[in-house]
């Protein structure tokens, strides 16, 4: 097994080698893709030195070298890609030794497979700690119910760092939207669940962690940012043939978020107005 790692990079010269160190000698890595999207500190300088010294890194900025996002950034990412498996490390974030030990084995010689998703950890780096708490979906589900329980905030979620997909799976879906600077893998991620076979893989340890820091983009989010992802995804189910229980979970899921405690303040009203909307479509 052969996998293309894929890592945005922007204004973190001071995670660069971290993380790249984390990756770059397991046996399952066949390439590490790293995006340099036009940071404004020495980043760029780092990942050149680091692709001299390293056979298997290869460097790409975007066209003229301007700063597009995260989600770009991946989708150029994918795009470049040349193995036959994805999958994706923050720049401040890192792998564990077992990240895709779990996955080789479900994946190879099981071609009706998409992807696998693996627990991902927490490093709290103003404590010095490692997190207790996983970032998993309880309960291991399989296939389409993977979905569903991505809509039941109880039965948790999958982070990014912790999919591992076939290209050849996702060559005919749009990828990453390109429109969300903020929660464009939750969004990706939804739609993955929906299309694709997604099973468990190691979900009761991690396999990477996530340093938890100030700098994390995920903090600059607001609840207007939340509003717009979620209109985005009531769009586009709304689209989709679900089943009964999974109207019924998706109306629960936007319903909840649309009468959080003093969402009214933050929430535009304009996304009010659209949730409502497809909620009614939904209920009928």
């Amino acid at each position: 097994m052969q996998v293309s790692v894929i890592m945005p990079v922007y204004n973190a010269s001071k995670f660069i080698i971290g993380a790249v160190e984390s990756v770059i000698n397991l046996p399952q890595l066949g390439e590490l893709i790293m995006i340099e999207d036009n940071s404004t500190d020495d980043s760029l300088t780092v990942c050149k030195k680091l692709e001299e010294k390293y056979n298997k890194i290869r460097l790409y900025q975007h066209e003229n070298g301007i700063n597009k996002g995260a989600g770009p950034s991946r989708n150029l990412g994918i795009k470049m890609a040349i193995c036959d498996f994805i999958s994706f490390l923050d720049v401040d974030d890192y792998y564990l030794p077992s990240r895709f030990e779990a996955s080789e084995k479900i994946l190879v010689g099981n071609p009706t497979i998409d992807g696998v998703y693996d627990a991902v950890g927490f490093f709290y780096k103003n404590n010095n700690i490692i997190g207790e708490d996983l970032t998993t979906i309880v309960k291991r589900p399989s296939g389409r119910e993977v979905f569903k329980a991505l809509l039941s905030p109880e039965r948790g979620h999958f982070h990014t760092n912790g999919i591992t997909i076939r290209k050849n799976s996702i060559k005919n879906m749009s990828w990453f939207r390109e429109d969300l600077r903020l929660h464009q893998d939750t969004e990706f991620w939804m739609r993955l669940s929906y299309h694709l076979n997604l099973v468990p893989g190691r979900t009761t340890e991690a396999v990477a962690i996530r340093t938890v820091h100030a700098d994390n983009r995920i903090h600059n989010a607001d609840f207007s940012t939340k509003s717009i992802l979620y209109t985005h995804l009531l769009e586009y189910f709304s689209n989709q043939p679900l089943r009964v229980m999974e109207k019924y979970y998706l109306a629960r899921k936007f319903a909840l978020f649309s009468v959080r405690k003093n969402c009214y303040k933050n929430i535009l009203h304009f996304h009010i107005a659209r949730i409502f909307e497809f909620l009614r479509a939904f209920l009928k």
